[in-house]
């Protein structure tokens, strides 16, 4: 999960034209790295949120993914004057990997739960960053 930090504000401030252009200056920034045929992005849930799903790819690519695309929406400098922690549009990443037991139970609303949980602990720790659930830990990058 990727989430714009602090879009709402911006998107009541700024005005419902210029959020959806910020959303789509964020989308295409971020689009280009999602390219792979097993690769999905797509807004999700709330405001300024976009689920993605890197298919095949472990925690650690993963991670590694989710801090290039921090980075991608930082390096837009696009402004964001409704921010109380900086000037600039930056985004909040929340990473989780799984690997489908054939055989159990498992369902995607675990792997999704797993991503919010951590896209949340990453709102708490200040936003612009990225943190793994390991479904019983986190792990900051």
């Amino acid at each position: 999960m990727i989430e714009v930090d602090h879009f709402r504000a911006f998107n009541e401030r700024q005005g419902k034209p210029e959020g959806d252009a910020c959303l789509k200056s964020v989308a295409d920034a971020i689009k280009p790295m999602i390219h792979r045929p097993s690769d999905v992005i797509a807004r999700y849930g709330g405001a300024g949120k976009f689920g993605i799903v890197l298919g095949g790819t472990d925690s650690k690519g993963a991670l590694v993914m989710a801090e290039r695309l921090r980075a991608a929406v930082e390096h837009l400098q696009r402004p964001n004057p409704a921010s109380p922690t900086t000037p600039h549009l930056t985004a909040t990443v929340g990473v989780a990997a799984a690997t489908p037991d054939r055989e159990g139970a498992w369902q995607d609303i675990e792997l999704i739960a797993w991503a919010e949980r951590a896209l949340a602990q990453a709102r708490e720790a200040g936003r612009n960053t990225v943190i793994l659930d390991t479904h019983d830990s986190t792990v900051r990058s």
